[in-house]
């Protein structure tokens, strides 16, 4: 599993910053802690590796099941 650690500037806005990509949920959270002034607006998804993601956009794939999903 990876962490990947994104921020939301404005909840309005669908847009996000992808701050990093860490190999724990802990490594994570100890680098939204860094942003200790800034805290709001943070989180965390954790995603498999090797395995398909976001297929619905493309048209005619295939959506079976991913061996790692």
């Amino acid at each position: 599993m990876v962490y990947l650690l994104w921020h939301e500037d404005d909840p309005e806005v669908d847009e996000s910053t992808l701050v990093g990509v860490y190999g724990s949920e802990a490594e994570a959270a100890s680098a939204i802690a860094r942003f200790a002034e800034h805290p709001q607006g943070f989180s965390v998804d954790a995603h498999s590796l090797n395995g398909n993601r976001w297929l619905a956009a493309i048209p005619g794939a295939f959506l079976g099941n991913a061996a790692n999903d």
